[in-house]
């Protein structure tokens, strides 16, 4: 039985699969469930010299992803724990947060991907290999 459940959601049409999942698991149960969204570090591919740019865009970014979450959030039909917004790796975001929170189990999407995309890795796949929790990946179509 699992009583801490998050939900680590990238916002893609996709996702609304694991989404649904992760409130029904959660709901099964009795669990509370928390949801996370990493973005890719934009800090890094900035350029010094475009400083006043970068600003400008981290914050349309930052943004957008609050109205993301929010929307995330109003789809759940139960009521959230925590919601967080990070940037960085996510494999490492998500499974340090993870283990913040005490998540006993972590719910993602995977693209179910093989070949080149496979050795080259996915969030999905670096999750399931990292996490100190059980992880359930339920396949997404992409």
């Amino acid at each position: 039985m699992y009583r801490n459940i998050l939900f680590a959601t990238d916002f893609s049409p996709e996702a609304a699969i694991a989404e649904k999942k992760a409130a029904e698991v959660a709901e099964l149960n009795s669990a509370s469930l928390s949801v996370i969204h990493v973005t890719e570090n934009f800090t890094n591919l900035m350029l010094e010299d475009s400083m006043s740019m970068k600003i400008d865009i981290e914050k349309m970014l930052i943004e957008d992803t609050q109205r993301q979450m929010a929307s995330c959030s109003a789809r759940i039909p139960l009521k959230l724990k925590t919601t967080h917004i990070c940037s960085g790796s996510p494999k490492r975001a998500i499974c340090n947060f993870a283990e913040n929170i005490d998540a006993d189990l972590i719910v993602i999407g995977s693209h179910g991907r093989h070949g080149l995309e496979l050795l080259l890795g996915s969030t999905a796949n670096g999750v399931l290999h990292a996490a100190k929790c059980d992880v359930l990946a339920i396949r997404v179509k992409h």
